[in-house]
C-alpha cells in the first residue's frame, strides 16, 4: 500500500504557537494543536516534541511554518520572541525534504482566496474588487500586515512590517495617551502602531487614561462588552477607533479595493463592541479619500486557524 505523505504546518506567535498536520495536496488539517511559547527553549523543541506526540505513524516529509516577523535569509529571529533558528539547520533536525518559512501574515493572506462567505463577518463598505489588492491585518501580540494579490487561479502575497509604523493620533484623547507613553520611553520617542494596537496595547491605553487595576486584555475587552467598566469601555472604544483609523490608512496606502480582512482571535472576541465603535467612520475618515474607501469593504474572518490554511496552500520551493 502506499504511504501518504504529509505536510507539517505551524502558525509561531508571540504568546503560542498553532501545529497541524495536513496530507500533501489537502488542506484538511489534523492533530490541530495549541502549545504555549513559554515552555520550550527554541522552535525545534516544540516542532520536535509535536511530531513525537503525532506523527509517529505518519510521513512528515515537509514543513510550512508561519513566524511572526520578517523572514529574510536563513537565519530567522522572532520579533516578540527570543527565538532564532536557521531554516535549513532546522530541516535537517527535522528529517524533512523541504522547510519553507512564511511571514504569519503572509500565511493569513494566502488562506483568503480561499475563505467562504460564512467564514467572514462583513462590516461597512460596498462590493469587494476581486482583481485588486487585499489586505490583511491582525492584533495579538503585535500586529501584523500583508496583502495578496490574486490573478486568475494562482495569488502573491506581500508581507510588510507596517505594525512598527509610527501611529496617528487624530483625537486629542489619542494624543495624551501617545505623549503620556512617549515621555515614560528612555529617548522620549512616539511608540508605534502595535504599541497600542495588541493584547498590551489595550493595558498601554488603560493605563495612559488612568486605570488602576491590574487587568488583562481579556479582562479589560470582557468589562467593556457588559458596559461594567466605564475605564475599560472608553479603552475599549478608543481601541476599536484607532484600529479603523490605521486600516483606513493601509487600505488606501495599498489600494485594497480587494478589501480589508481583520484576522486572529484578539478581535472576535469583542465583535459586537467593534461593529458599534467607531471602527468604520475612522477608516473612512481621509478626507478626499472618504469616498474611495466607502466602496472597501472590511471583515473580520471568524474562521479558525487562517495561517493554518494559509500553509496549508503554499506552494512550496522544492529543491
Amino acid at each position: 500500500m502506499q504511504q501518504t505523505n504529509y505536510r507539517l504546518v505551524a502558525d509561531i506567535g508571540g504568546t503560542n504557537i498553532r501545529l497541524a498536520l495536513c496530507e500533501a495536496g489537502s488542506d484538511e488539517l489534523i492533530a490541530v494543536q495549541k502549545l504555549p511559547c513559554a515552555q520550550f527553549d527554541s522552535l525545534h523543541d516544540a516542532l520536535a516534541q509535536y511530531l513525537s506526540d503525532h506523527a509517529a505513524s505518519k510521513a512528515v516529509v515537509e514543513a510550512c511554518l508561519a513566524i511572526a516577523g520578517p523572514v529574510v535569509g536563513d537565519r530567522i529571529s522572532m520579533t516578540n520572541l527570543p527565538w532564532t533558528f536557521s531554516k535549513n539547520e532546522l530541516r535537517q533536525k527535522l528529517q524533512l525534504n523541504t522547510l519553507e518559512v512564511l511571514n504569519d501574515f503572509a500565511a493569513v493572506a494566502a488562506s483568503i482566496p480561499h475563505l467562504q462567505a460564512n467564514d467572514v463577518y462583513q462590516i461597512g463598505g460596498g462590493k469587494a474588487d476581486k482583481n485588486a489588492p487585499i489586505l490583511a491585518i491582525g492584533a495579538g501580540t503585535g500586529l501584523g500586515m500583508a496583502s495578496v494579490v490574486t490573478t486568475g487561479t494562482s495569488y502573491q502575497t506581500f508581507p510588510a512590517e507596517g505594525g512598527h509604523a509610527c501611529i496617528a493620533a487624530e483625537t486629542t484623547i489619542e494624543r495624551q495617551i501617545v505623549e503620556y507613553h512617549a515621555e515614560k520611553s528612555p529617548q522620549k520617542l512616539t511608540p508605534c502602531r502595535e504599541f497600542f494596537l495588541s493584547g498590551r496595547g489595550l493595558l498601554a491605553i488603560y493605563e495612559a487614561l488612568g486605570g488602576s487595576e491590574t487587568l488583562s486584555p481579556a479582562d479589560i475587552s470582557e468589562r467593556a462588552c457588559n458596559n461594567s467598566d466605564p475605564s475599560c469601555h472608553q479603552t475599549l472604544s478608543v481601541f476599536c477607533a484607532w484600529l479603523g483609523s490605521t486600516c483606513g490608512d493601509q487600505a488606501v496606502s495599498a489600494g485594497s479595493l480587494g478589501g480589508v480582512y481583520i484576522a486572529g482571535g484578539m478581535v472576535k472576541q469583542f465583535l459586537p463592541f467593534l461593529e458599534q465603535s467607531e471602527f468604520r467612520q475612522r477608516f473612512e475618515s481621509k478626507g478626499a479619500m472618504r469616498d474611495y474607501l466607502k466602496r472597501i469593504p472590511s471583515y473580520v474572518v471568524t474562521r479558525e486557524h487562517v495561517a493554518l490554511l494559509g500553509n496549508a496552500k503554499a506552494t512550496l520551493s522544492h529543491a
